[in-house]
């Protein structure tokens, strides 16, 4: 019996009447991660008989199903023994059963495991990924060592289906690109000037990656070699000026950028269209905010670009900006709801989590009908210790897993956000004490 690969694994799949359905993935049996290519090979029982890739269908854990018309399955018919497909963002984490049809009429039917990564930098520069696993259960995947993307601290995002990270490194105004898979291989330091100081970094779903400067928000391009090469980064920044945050919609075609022109200014947001080439500056939409070095901004937008919410963690303010709709409604803070660190959208767009440094707990803005409300905030010190920390960073999957990232433990809502579950790792904050503190957090879509 033989097995081919494609791209980074193979499926090996034998006909009912065989012995049980069988999948073989290096480097653990039957587990697939969100992005990544795979094949279906047939290598035993076809009989000569073709693989109908017409008839193929992929259906999660949670009942979702993908078939041949589904272009987030990039399926395609490499030869008559084999398909090759990609994992779709927005499966679900868990039990897989992945079936396709024959010329001749058997079904070759088998079970994988899905995993969705989240990446984390802590305060060294080390990179983690961690994968959930489903039913609120996580592991550790892999980790770079501080350095390997930079050293101290320094952002990380995810995008591209899944595929492609991002990380920056402050103290030396770096960003660094990698494809994700066990063994993160970075592409060559990309070095802003000197004094350029990076505020916030983004993948989008185009592969795009958006770095917000202080001299604006600079484009880089996706890169076409494994492991990525020399970056391609825009000479000139997008004019968004002093970003201190960016979101980005869910296709890849709109980003916003939150500028902050210090006292006497007021806070923006730049509205960035990504299907130009190169992106433009739609527009810009004033909040009622002034500026300065004291604000803590973070921004965040719906999967489809409408709903834009702007957070304000030191006056304790939220703006909310709606499609056609340049001026903002604002709300402030409920009390024991403070201190704003970072937001995230649903998948929906119609939900949002902001994870609150001061109130240690995190809040529930739901928005629609041109009006905010504030959902009963969902506290994270019942079965935590004060060792844990404040709330730093958040993070919603397109499955609406929402990671919350704490000093020194991570936090997972799950199915649908109904449960919670304090993660433990063997080593991501093990010493409490004296490890370091986690800085950032971004998951696959």
């Amino acid at each position: 019996m033989t097995r081919a690969r494609l791209c980074w694994v193979v499926a090996a799949v034998w006909a009912a009447g065989c012995g049980d359905p069988k999948l073989s993935f290096p480097p653990a049996k039957g587990v697939l991660l969100v992005g990544q290519h795979v094949s279906v090979v047939v290598t035993e029982g076809g009989d000569g008989s073709d693989l109908d890739e017409s008839t193929f269908a992929l259906q999660d854990a949670g009942g979702q199903r993908w078939d041949a018309s589904s272009s987030d399955l990039e399926l395609k018919r490499v030869s008559g023994d084999e398909i090759s497909f990609s994992v779709p963002p927005g499966i679900a984490a868990g039990e897989a059963t992945l079936s396709v049809n024959t010329s001749k009429g058997p079904t070759f039917e088998s079970k994988a495991t899905i995993n969705r990564l989240m990446a984390v930098r802590d305060l060294s520069g080390k990179i983690w990924l961690l994968a959930l696993l489903g039913d609120g259960s996580a592991a550790q995947f892999a980790e770079e060592a501080a350095g390997t993307f930079g050293f101290g601290f320094g952002q990380v995002a995810v995008g591209y289906k899944g595929r492609l990270l991002a990380s920056t490194a402050r103290a030396k105004g770096e960003v660094r690109l990698a494809w994700i898979s066990s063994n993160l291989t970075p592409s060559p330091a990309h070095a802003f000037d000197a004094a350029v100081v990076i505020s916030s970094v983004r993948v989008t779903a185009a592969g795009l990656t958006l770095v917000g400067t202080s001299n604006g928000t600079y484009v880089v391009e996706k890169p076409t070699t494994d492991p990525p090469g020399a970056l391609t980064v825009s000479s000139t920044p997008l004019p968004t000026g002093a970003t201190v945050g960016l979101a980005v919609d869910g296709r890849g075609a709109r980003a916003v950028a939150i500028t902050d022109p210090g006292p006497g200014g007021t806070i923006q947001l730049a509205l960035l269209d990504l299907t130009a080439s190169p992106p433009v500056l739609l527009q810009n939409l004033k909040t009622p905010w002034t500026g300065g070095a004291a604000e803590r901004m973070s921004v965040a937008m719906s999967s489809d670009g409408r709903n834009i919410l702007a957070v304000d963690g030191t006056g304790n303010r939220l703006a909310l900006f709606t499609e056609g709709n340049p001026s903002p409604i604002e709300e402030g803070a409920p009390l024991n709801e403070e201190g704003a660190a970072a937001v995230a959208a649903s998948s929906d767009g119609n939900l949002f989590y902001v994870v609150n440094g001061k109130s240690k707990n995190v809040s529930r803005v739901q928005v629609g009908s041109g009006k905010i409300d504030f959902g009963s905030p969902l506290g994270l010190g019942g079965s935590i210790s004060d060792l844990s920390g404040a709330p730093v960073d958040v993070a919603v999957s397109q499955n609406d897993e929402v990671a919350i990232l704490l000093e020194r433990d991570i936090v997972l809502l799950y199915d649908k956000s109904t449960r919670a579950k304090t993660l433990g790792f063997p080593n991501l904050f093990k010493d409490k004490v004296g490890g370091e503190v986690g800085g950032g957090l971004a998951i696959q879509p």
